[in-house]
């Protein structure tokens, strides 16, 4: 068993890292999508606003 650099990722057929970059392209989905939508997404916007209100307080003034 090998853990590390193969030849299945550095060999000399495997894809630049350009071409891979592809394939990550649509990587970043926060909330996902139908069907398996994070059950948290519409308590998020509120959660966030909750932190910056309590934190507020503790901002220098000018």
């Amino acid at each position: 068993m090998t853990f590390g650099a193969t030849l299945t990722f550095f060999g000399p057929t495997a894809p630049s890292r350009r071409q891979r970059s592809s394939i990550l392209k649509n990587a970043w989905v926060p909330f996902a999508s139908r069907p398996r939508q994070c059950p948290a997404r519409n308590f998020a916007p509120y959660e966030q606003r909750a932190l910056a209100v309590m934190l507020t307080p503790y901002l220098p003034l000018p």
